[in-house]
């Protein structure tokens, strides 16, 4: 299993990178939205899943380990594979995904290319469970980010990781997209107040 590549960027190619590794060219499938950041030259470190087919052998890479385990565990769903499951996390981050299953958001999981209300239905139906039961763990996924920025800011005052996270959820639990830098101050205050008040 290749797990994880680190080498340099010879060809980018709409999102199918070509990487050099020691010598051995790797065509690595990763985001549009990544591969526009990326030029020939860079040194590029991704996380990789290798999806093995009768007819091909296909590696997709991520920026992140989480991004690579919701990857996986997307494609546990019937009528998700691969590319699918490469497709939502094309347009929401792994934390986003994990929120909007565990609360059962229909409309956002069926706005994303390549999902209809069966395979929506689908994904909140078999990972819904597994995903409301990260929330409550401080081992939680979602704290990517912005998130972990919070927490760290919350245990640096006193307070513990548990109380920073129930606080934290509770504040922002119908929110799927991510804060701008300037609003993290603000959602700092709310949980200050929402710990001090539970």
């Amino acid at each position: 299993m290749i797990g994880f590549l680190k080498g340099k960027l010879l060809e980018v190619r709409l999102n199918v990178l070509l990487l050099e590794v020691h010598g051995i060219g790797y065509e690595v499938i990763v985001s549009p939205t990544q591969a526009l950041t990326l030029n020939p030259g860079d040194e590029v470190e991704l996380y990789t899943s290798l999806v093995i087919r009768d007819e091909s052998w296909t590696l997709y890479g991520f920026q992140s380990q989480d991004e690579r385990l919701v990857f996986q565990e997307l494609q546990s769903v019937s009528g998700v594979g691969p590319k699918v499951a490469a497709s939502i996390l094309s347009v929401h981050s792994p934390g986003e995904i994990r929120a909007a299953i565990s609360r059962a958001d229909h409309q956002l999981l069926e706005h994303i290319p390549g999902i209809g209300k069966k395979v929506a239905s689908r994904m909140i139906l078999e990972l819904q469970e597994r995903y409301a039961n990260s929330e409550s763990t401080p081992s939680n996924h979602l704290l990517a980010g912005w998130r972990k920025q919070l927490v760290s800011a919350i245990t640096g005052l006193g307070y513990s990781r548990k109380e920073a996270e129930q606080a934290l959820n509770s504040v922002v639990k119908n929110r799927v997209d991510v804060p701008e830098d300037e609003e993290l101050p603000e959602i700092l205050r709310l949980i200050l107040i929402e710990i001090r008040q539970g």
